[in-house]
């Protein structure tokens, strides 16, 4: 399977600004794969961010780790 390279930009964007807190810049990115046609990628995008959120809060909540901003999206 081979990714446009639109759409490996799109997806580093928003893990970065997902992991900065930046959650207005996942949802412009969100709305942006979605206007160019790339609805299951969004979605699927949304999905894998939200996974990871839950698997740090997992773990900070296992390992009495730092707290930090939780961040779930709709999609």
């Amino acid at each position: 399977m081979e990714f446009s390279p639109q759409l490996i930009h799109n997806i580093e964007q928003a893990a970065a600004a997902h992991r900065n807190g930046d959650s207005a810049t996942v949802r412009e990115v969100y709305h942006r794969m979605h206007e160019a046609g790339m609805c299951q990628e969004a979605h699927a995008l949304i999905r894998v961010l939200n996974e990871e959120t839950q698997t740090r809060l997992l773990m900070s909540t296992l390992t009495g780790g730092p707290t930090f901003q939780v961040q779930f999206y709709a999609i």
